[in-house]
């Protein structure tokens, strides 16, 4: 099996996982608060997702990465 062949079966996986993510929803958001330095008080907040915490999605960097590189964005 050439390096090729066994990329893209890495790349399938990938992307069979992410549609599984998202297809049952397995994704969830967190919301960071945005906090003032002058006086800590809350100025609002950064809305995150994530995809489940035993996935290459983890990270909302990696997932909006893939979905872009997919054509999912």
């Amino acid at each position: 099996m050439t390096q090729g062949m066994m990329d893209m079966g890495i790349q399938s996986e990938e992307l069979l996982q992410f549609y599984d993510i998202i297809e049952k929803g397995s994704i969830y958001s967190v919301y960071q608060p945005i906090v003032s330095m002058q006086d800590g008080l809350v100025m609002g907040y950064e809305a995150l997702i994530r995809g489940p915490k035993d996935s290459n999605f983890h990270s909302p960097l990696t997932m909006f990465q893939f979905a872009e590189q997919h054509g999912e964005l």
